[in-house]
């Protein structure tokens, strides 16, 4: 019997919370989540290459973002994260000398404005609707 399959996961999935999906969307919370992610292991060793101004961040080109996050287009996660950024939900910096806003090889620092999610997160009657049936 086969117990496989290329839809299913072998390798570390993207996982988000279900109150962070209904918070922000699916989208915006699998991002929200990687940010989340990377910041946190690049804290967890020590990654100088990804510390600045006191914290740590997630690193990565927008073509970067995409591989991470293959099956959203380019111009989706650009767009993605512009909206985190004008939302207040990420704080973002650049590397010295970038291409343009939105160049694809523009390298992007990343790291979560964890005082608005906070403010974001939902009420015990939001939460209670799950969508199961």
């Amino acid at each position: 019997m086969k117990r496989s399959s290329k839809l299913l996961f072998d390798s570390p999935p993207v996982i988000i919370q279900r109150e962070a999906a209904q918070a922000f969307g699916d989208r915006m919370a699998m991002l929200l989540q990687q940010v989340h992610y990377y910041a946190l292991a690049a804290e967890k060793t020590q990654n100088k290459r990804w510390f600045a101004d006191g914290e740590y961040w997630a690193v990565f080109t927008y073509a970067e973002w995409n591989a991470q996050l293959s099956w959203l287009s380019l111009s989706t996660i650009q767009r993605l994260i512009t909206k985190a950024e004008a939302e207040g939900l990420v704080f973002t910096r650049l590397e010295n000398g970038q291409a343009g806003k939105h160049s694809e090889r523009q390298v992007k620092w990343l790291r979560i404005n964890y005082d608005e999610l906070e403010k974001r997160e939902l009420t015990p009657e939001q939460e209670r609707y799950t969508g199961d049936f």
